[in-house]
């Protein structure tokens, strides 16, 4: 075997390698989102444009708030336990002890403390479509799947009655 004829078959295989990595993570997210129990999160949002990234949205949220003025600074990472109401928006409850049980309408989420002194549980930033922020300056809630473990996958910004801000109507 040639050279020329080892390389090209290192440089396909290694091609090949990338894009099963890179569509297996894509088919992974997917299946979270699809098996991920719905649960909505109340928006403060933050910074509406961004003239350097396009188009986005900066996110934060209640929950997060709730979790860090409740002094979880000092964990570093770990699970918060979150109560449900009857609209499947997720309320801070408290830090998650190993082994408590939860209650029918709790659930769990994973967190980290940030370094600029607050709580993160999920996405801080949504992208949109040029020209759409006035739509999704009416945000109030992110639509997210929570996976089993506790991941959260931020799927959509809905409005206030939890309706879709992309729709044209």
């Amino acid at each position: 075997m040639s050279m020329k004829t080892l390389r090209t078959l290192i440089l396909f295989g290694t091609l090949l390698v990338f894009l099963y990595l890179v569509n297996t993570g894509i088919w992974s997210a997917e299946q979270n989102i699809a098996d991920g129990q719905p649960v909505y999160l109340i928006l403060a949002p933050v910074d509406p444009r961004s003239l350097i990234q396009g188009d986005y949205m900066r996110l934060d949220y209640q929950i997060e708030r709730d979790a860090t003025n409740d002094g979880l600074l000092e964990v570093e990472r770990g699970q918060i336990v979150a109560r449900l109401d009857e609209n499947n928006v997720a309320h801070y409850a408290r830090l998650y002890t190993t082994g408590e049980s939860l209650a029918d309408n709790e659930i769990l989420l994973n967190f980290t403390t940030s370094e600029f002194g607050g709580v993160r549980i999920g996405v801080d930033s949504f992208f949109f479509q040029e020209g759409q922020a006035s739509r999704y300056n009416a945000a109030r809630y992110a639509d997210v799947r929570v996976t089993e473990g506790g991941t959260i996958m931020l799927v959509d910004l809905v409005g206030e009655n939890f309706e879709d801000l992309a729709d044209d109507n």
